[in-house]
C-alpha cells in the first residue's frame, strides 16, 4: 500500500527529487510515535488502567503528545531539509522545510491516534491486540506519513512558486513602467524652455 501511495505521486518525485530523501525520516518518526502510543495503550489494557469508555480521553492525550513530538522533531527535520535543499541550490528550500515540518506534525498526530484506536478496535472485534496491532499500525503510519508529505508538496509548492513568480513579474512590470515614465518626463522639454529658444 505504501508503495502504491509513493507511485501515485511519481510526477511530484520526478520534479522534486529531494522529497524522496526524507520519506524514510517521516515514516520512521511517525512509526516511533505510533509504537509508543501502542505500548502505552496495551499496558493500560493489560493493567486495567484503560477502562471502558476511556478511549476518547486516551486518543486526545496521544494526539496532543504526537503534536508536540512532531513539532519538535519537525524542526530538526525541516532544518535538515532546508540545508540539503540549499546545498543543492534549490530555490524552494524554505517551502520544502515548511512542508517537511507540517507533514511531520500531522503524521505524528495521526500515528498517536492510530496507536490507541488500532488495539482497542481489535479488542472489540475479538482479536488479540498484542499480536495483530503492530502490523496494522506500521501500515497505517507508513501510508499516512508518506501520503501527507507528498500531498502537501504536490498542493502547496506549485501554488507558492506561482505566487512568487506572479509577484515578481508584477513588481518588475510596475517598477519598469515607473522608470520609463520618469525617463520620459526628464527627456521631454518643457514649453518654457522651447519659448526661450531663439527663432
Amino acid at each position: 500500500i505504501a508503495a502504491a501511495v509513493v507511485g501515485f505521486f511519481e510526477g511530484t518525485l520526478e520534479k522534486i527529487v529531494l522529497l524522496a530523501v526524507f520519506l524514510p525520516v517521516l515514516a520512521g518518526q511517525s512509526g516511533n510515535t505510533g509504537c509508543q502510543a501502542l505500548a502505552v495503550t496495551l499496558r493500560g489494557m493489560t493493567l486495567g488502567e484503560l477502562k471502558p469508555g476511556g478511549t476518547p480521553a486516551a486518543v486526545v492525550k496521544e494526539a496532543i503528545l504526537g503534536f508536540f513530538n512532531g513539532s519538535l522533531v519537525g524542526v530538526s527535520a525541516g532544518a535538515g531539509m532546508f540545508v540539503y535543499a540549499w546545498m543543492q541550490d534549490n530555490p524552494q528550500a524554505w517551502m520544502l522545510a515548511g512542508v517537511t515540518w507540517l507533514a511531520m506534525v500531522i503524521a505524528c498526530v495521526v500515528s498517536g491516534i492510530s496507536g490507541v484506536l488500532v488495539p482497542t478496535t481489535l479488542q472489540r472485534l475479538g482479536a488479540d491486540p498484542a499480536t495483530a496491532s503492530s502490523i496494522f499500525l506500521t501500515t497505517a503510519t507508513d501510508v499516512v506519513s508518506m501520503g501527507i508529505f507528498l500531498s502537501l508538496a504536490t498542493v502547496l509548492i506549485p501554488k507558492v512558486v506561482c505566487i512568487w513568480v506572479c509577484a515578481y513579474r508584477l513588481f518588475s512590470t510596475t517598477s519598469g513602467s515607473s522608470l520609463r515614465r520618469s525617463s520620459m518626463t526628464t527627456r521631454m522639454p518643457s514649453l518654457s524652455d522651447s519659448s526661450r529658444r531663439p527663432v
